[in-house]
């Protein structure tokens, strides 16, 4: 119980400290606090990059990368795979560590979900898409919704 008091009390001051980084920027702060099988804590700081908080309360650097979103590869499926990348370079996603891999986007959030996928949108099109990712990298689309949509429908 003292250790996880510790890596709470660890993962408050990573974050007030995360927010008073990206307070100085321009653009939104780093969005996510991601916690594995085991309890170590990630979070995704826009000012210099992702961290952990292990059990113990020991803070790491994993990416100097200061994008804006994450999500959790619990199977390390993604560690290797080709991951989805804007034809145009404006976005990217790239894999961080392993046991878990956590993926980092810079422009949108993204998920694994409880089959292994990666789900992520893809707002390009002339219709906003829900894309879900194979970790073989087949892609296809999962949802979609009208630009024109508004509300429920």
């Amino acid at each position: 119980m003292q250790t996880l008091h510790h890596a709470f009390c660890h993962l408050v001051l990573g974050v007030a400290a995360a927010c008073l980084l990206a307070g100085s920027a321009l653009a939104h702060p780093g969005s996510g606090i991601l916690v594995d099988r085991l309890g170590q804590v990630y979070f995704i700081d826009t000012g210099s990059g992702l961290w952990k908080i292990d059990t113990r309360g020991g803070l790491s650097h994993l990416s100097p990368l200061r994008n804006h979103w994450l999500a959790m590869d619990p199977n390390d499926l993604f560690q290797q795979s080709r991951l989805p990348t804007d034809p145009g370079r404006d976005w990217v996603i790239t894999a961080a560590g392993s046991n878990p891999t956590i993926l980092i986007s810079t422009d949108f959030p993204l998920v694994i979900g409880q089959d292994g996928n990666l789900y992520y949108p893809s707002v390009r099109e002339r219709d906003r898409r829900i894309l879900r990712q194979t970790a073989a990298g087949a892609i296809t689309t999962f949802a979609t919704l009208a630009r024109a949509a508004k509300g429920q429908q």
